[in-house]
């Protein structure tokens, strides 16, 4: 069997997350390395820190498919005394390749928002707007606000973000709409909806106050990682038949770093 190649994995995720989802401002693609490098590993992560490139050398991975972009802003040093830079060297150094589908795999079917939604156990679901960042579903059965935050949290993978709930905690939930990731932009095109709850994550104080005082729907912000982060293995899934009608096959490994930078809620 042919060895697998990093270009072989890219036009499989390409397939799968169509680069022409991702928004404008976006990053995605290689990051790191060449499409000619041979690989025999490859390790999912929403995002790259110092320990997720760790655990890649651990289990000798020379492949890192992440969500978010190493470098989503530009960066105009790579010295290793940048915290980008010496992440880069780290990466170079240990001959692992990085790639990353970020906004496009947010939009494509399969992806991070229905990710959510299946853990979420909503029905009927659909995007809720042009560009695809959200999802409106329903639950088969009603259930009280508070109830469902509770459940929400052993759902979703434990971090220490507090999950934050805004709205009668005894109203009843059915309509829910969804965006994993950062998603109080959304909030102004979700009070349109008639939805009973907006679920995402990095809720600010403003829109949600101004939510609560234009009477719109139920708020719940959860941490950003822990939204995003059960696309993973659907991913991995996703490439390993795509490989696989090709003829090909690599290991993958899901890392369990919890990325989210919030150590300690009082």
């Amino acid at each position: 069997m042919a060895q697998v190649t990093v270009r072989d994995v890219a036009d499989a995720l390409s397939q799968m997350y169509p680069p022409a989802l991702a928004q404008d401002w976006d990053v995605n693609g290689l990051n790191v390395g060449s499409l000619e490098s041979k690989i025999n590993k490859v390790l999912f992560t929403v995002d790259v820190t110092k320990a997720v490139i760790e655990q890649a050398r651990q289990e000798k991975a020379n492949l890192i498919i992440s969500h978010h972009p190493l470098m989503l802003h530009p960066v105009s040093l790579v010295s290793e005394e940048t915290q980008k830079g010496e992440l880069i060297s780290m990466l170079i150094k240990s001959e692992i390749a990085l790639f990353n589908a970020h906004t496009n795999a947010d939009v494509a079917p399969g992806g991070v928002n229905d990710c959510l939604a299946e853990v979420l156990g909503l029905t009927k679901v659909a995007n809720f707007n042009e560009q695809g960042l959200g999802r409106i579903g329903e639950l088969v059965t009603p259930v009280g606000l508070e109830i469902f935050a509770r459940e929400l949290k052993k759902k979703l993978p434990t971090n220490n973000a507090a999950v934050l709930v805004s709205g009668e905690l005894d109203k009843k939930i059915h309509k829910v709409a969804i965006c994993a990731g950062a998603g109080d932009s959304l909030l102004a095109e979700v009070r349109s909806l008639n939805v009973d709850l907006y679920l995402t994550a990095d809720l600010r104080h403003h829109p949600a106050q101004d939510n609560k005082e234009l009477k719109g729907p139920a708020l719940i912000s959860v941490s950003h990682w822990a939204s995003e982060w059960p696309w993973l293995k659907k991913c991995a899934n996703e490439l390993d038949l795509k490989l696989k009608q090709q003829g090909l096959s690599v290991e993958t490994v899901i890392s369990e770093i919890n990325t989210d930078p919030w150590d300690l809620t009082l």
